[in-house]
């Protein structure tokens, strides 16, 4: 589905802008914090009056919004930065997706869709800026409640995943499962296939997926290895059938 661009919601026109530059990380996750009702442009374009008016700001705070039908709705878009993550710091690392619903409001196939379309749009803008963050990681608030929070943590917003289809419990990356030994210098498609693996399971710092093994990937591996003792072998940063066993499950650090 086409992102509506602001002339089409009638969105007024900012009355300034700072560009997004490559700096730039990820996206932050966002909820309204309210029960959402009605027409999805219609409560955009009073989110923006409430931010220019009553908050003062240059314009709607957020990128890009999207609604449980499926639509995606152009704020600020990807070349402007975001207003929405808490501070100057915040809004230059990420960029702000809202998904326009509140408390029990469950997200639909629909919206979660609609966020990878986005996402997927944002990364041909900002390749390097992969991170896919909560509001609430970034900090203290509920923004964007647990059911956005536990499909982030799955990796379903992610692109390089493939789109729900109902029958998998844990999301697995679209990359190739390696069927070789993977040590640093190795380099290919499987290698992106761990790389965006140790991602989903809470690398710190997140890896570019790029494909080459080098030495961010090893020490992720062997931080992974020795969180999952004794199971995943000796800590040595080489992916083996025992470390592959362990990159296939679940979605945390945690046994």
């Amino acid at each position: 589905m086409k992102t509506i661009k602001r002339h089409e919601w009638g969105a007024r026109a900012p009355r300034n802008r700072t560009p997004l530059t490559n700096s730039v990380r990820g996206v932050a996750l966002h909820w309204v914090g309210v029960k959402v009702t009605g027409d999805p442009l219609k409560i955009v374009k009073g989110i923006q009056t409430y931010h220019q008016d009553t908050r003062g700001w240059f314009d709607i705070a957020y990128n890009v919004a999207c609604s449980q039908d499926g639509r995606a709705i152009e704020c600020r878009g990807w070349r402007t930065r975001s207003g929405a993550n808490g501070s100057s710091k915040l809004n230059r690392q990420y960029a702000a997706i809202l998904c326009l619903i509140g408390p029990d409001q469950k997200p639909t196939d629909e919206m979660v869709d609609a966020v990878r379309d986005q996402i997927a749009s944002f990364r041909r803008v900002f390749p390097k800026a992969t991170e896919i963050v909560a509001h609430g990681d970034l900090q203290a608030t509920a923004c964007p409640g647990g059911d956005l929070k536990a499909l982030l943590e799955i990796g379903a917003f992610d692109p390089a995943n493939p789109p729900k289809h109902g029958e998998a419990p844990v999301v697995s990356s679209g990359y190739p499962l390696p069927s070789r030994i993977l040590k640093r210098g190795s380099s290919g498609d499987d290698v992106r296939w761990v790389q965006h693996r140790l991602n989903i399971k809470g690398a710190k710092p997140r890896l570019v997926v790029d494909g080459i093994f080098g030495p961010r990937s090893m020490r992720a591996i062997k931080k992974l290895q020795k969180n999952n003792q004794p199971e995943a072998g000796p800590i040595d940063g080489i992916v083996g059938p025992k470390t592959l066993k362990i990159l296939r499950r679940g979605s945390t650090w945690q046994k």
